[in-house]
């Protein structure tokens, strides 16, 4: 697959860079700016921050749990039978 990609990337590097169209009149002449990068915007932090802390709360959950309870309720039921 990489090797197809390479082969395309060719074919799209060899292309001539975008003329402007004198029939089409864009409603804005220019690109827009970027913006800041990614990790300087705070919505991106607060996404992270909320992935760590989800993956935290399964991880603390998980290790809350140990393996050996599973079957002690029935152990109990049948201690408590006579």
């Amino acid at each position: 697959m990489k090797l197809v990609n390479l082969v395309r990337r060719g074919k799209v590097a060899k292309l001539a860079p975008p003329q402007k169209a004198p029939e089409v009149v864009a409603p804005m002449p220019a690109p827009l700016s970027p913006g800041e990068p990614l990790l300087a915007r705070p919505q991106s932090w607060v996404g992270i921050a909320i992935s760590v802390l989800i993956v935290g709360f399964v991880v603390g959950v998980a290790r809350r749990t140990p393996g050996r309870e599973v079957g002690r309720c029935l152990n109990r039921i049948a201690n408590a039978c006579p």
